[in-house]
């Protein structure tokens, strides 16, 4: 095997004496690399040599516009084939709300995503020629579009041919964490369900809208939740925490 145009050559990897080699696992490093095959035999025959063959590996690349973008932007994905030959056929796939559960045959490729969350975009390439299929995948991170929760003109009223200065705020959105609960009550001994006569226990928090906007977290998705414990007596056997969202205000 030659990665260097046939200047050098050396053993091709995993190979042995079998009048075939085979690789299992196509990469675009291998693009390009020549191989040939030498025949030895006994005296007085001398060892062969085979003309080089050079292997071509097709491949597709794709970038994304952006890597975060606000829920109803667009986002565009773009797929670049590493070679000229063959041609390829693009189809970008992904899930509810990604703005691509219906399979997007362009390239590029538009997509505007209508739900916040994290999608994975699929690139399904078919080559015109050859039936060579090739996948690959592209992350895009939503965001809940920002909501103005006011809007000012300084001054008003004006006079005509006057300057105004406009200002809007918005509940900026981002990552972050916060805290709920001022930690008056720190011993909890039991909860509204009890499971029958055993000593197991499950507490329900409601915590509403209004608390979160008010601890200044924004609309969007709640990833984790944590209980802040400073002892416990005893070890807590199967403990586990589950979130949920409910329509209950009170």
């Amino acid at each position: 095997m030659s990665t260097n145009g046939g200047s050098t050559w050396a053993s091709a990897p995993g190979t042995s004496t079998s009048s075939s080699y085979v690789i299992s696992t196509l990469t675009n490093s291998l693009d390009q690399n020549k191989y040939r095959v030498i025949v030895s035999g006994s005296s007085p025959c001398t060892a062969v040599t085979s003309n080089a063959v050079t292997l071509s590996v097709t491949g597709v690349s794709i970038g994304s516009s952006a890597s975060t973008v606000c829920a109803n932007s667009n986002v565009t994905l773009t797929a670049t084939s590493t070679s000229s030959s063959p041609s390829f056929t693009y189809s970008w796939s992904s899930t509810s709300g990604s703005g691509a559960s219906t399979p997007i045959t362009t390239n590029p490729a538009v997509i505007t995503p209508t739900v916040a969350g994290s999608y994975t975009y699929t690139l399904t390439a078919t080559a015109t020629s050859g039936g060579c299929v090739i996948t690959s995948t592209q992350g895009v991170t939503v965001n809940p579009q920002p909501a103005i929760t006011s809007a000012t003109a300084t001054p008003a009223p004006i006079c005509a041919g006057s300057t105004i200065s406009l200002a809007a705020v918005i509940n900026a959105i981002g990552t972050g964490n916060a805290t709920l609960g001022t930690q008056s009550t720190t011993t909890l001994t039991g909860g509204p369900y009890r499971g029958g006569s055993c000593t197991a226990n499950k507490t329900q928090f409601l915590i509403t809208a209004s608390e979160l906007t008010s601890a200044g977290i924004n609309p969007g998705n709640i990833n984790s939740l944590t209980f802040v414990t400073t002892s416990t007596g005893s070890a807590l056997a199967n403990f586990s925490i589950s979130m949920a969202h409910s329509s209950i205000q009170t």
